[in-house]
């Protein structure tokens, strides 16, 4: 899977069902490759997409079944990675990452925070 795939899955999974023209804002990408990472995952049985009920033009995005339990499986492989490696620092290196966090938290934050238009006024 391309990290364009893995973000889309990930994007549906924490946001459900969401507008294809709401996937692509979030995601950031251009069109035509939204669309064709959008196909893919569709052939692999990983998403679904469904006419929008308010609008016909639009269409409605959504994890199958298998698209949610592969997002699980990445996660926990994620978490054991993560978990492990965490094992491995020393004391003091867990202390500063503790310390870390706050700051941490507010880059996270700001990161889900709508983008800043052109002008620069938000």
């Amino acid at each position: 899977m391309t990290p364009t795939q893995l973000s889309l899955i990930a994007t549906v999974a924490r946001n459900g069902e969401l507008p294809i023209a709401e996937l692509a804002r979030i995601e950031a990408v251009n069109p035509t490759l939204l669309s064709r990472a959008l196909g893919r995952l569709e052939e692999d049985g990983l998403l679904s997409r469904r006419p929008h009920p308010d609008d016909r033009r639009a269409a409605l995005i959504d994890l199958t079944p298998a698209g949610r339990r592969l997002h699980r499986r990445i996660r926990a492989e994620r978490t054991d990675v993560l978990a492990a490696q965490l094992r491995e620092l020393s004391e003091t290196d867990r202390a500063a990452l503790i310390a870390a966090l706050p700051a941490l938290e507010q880059i996270a934050a700001s990161l889900k925070a709508p983008p800043v238009p052109a002008g620069g006024v938000r």
